[in-house]
């Protein structure tokens, strides 16, 4: 009996320890989602208009670590 993922084309982990991996990484991109919100917030709250710089950097390295999860998620998913 075939999932709906399957049915649809997603890619399905074939091991618990992949289907474990992949869970971990989604967490982690969550996370890293939660943590670009928060950092746009501080960023709102916290800082100067004279922090220009400062501010960018901050969420350019949230959205490199977004990035950098959402890849390592592809590259597990293309291995299959």
């Amino acid at each position: 009996m075939t999932t709906y993922l399957e049915a649809t084309g997603y890619p399905v982990a074939q091991s618990s320890s992949e289907a474990r991996a992949l869970f971990i990484r989604r967490t982690y991109t969550h996370l890293a989602g939660g943590a670009i919100l928060y950092d746009t917030s501080n960023i709102i709250h916290k800082f100067s208009t004279d922090q220009h710089v400062a501010a960018a950097l901050q969420l350019f390295a949230s959205i490199a670590l977004l990035f950098w999860y959402v890849l390592r998620i592809m590259i597990a998913l293309s291995r299959d």
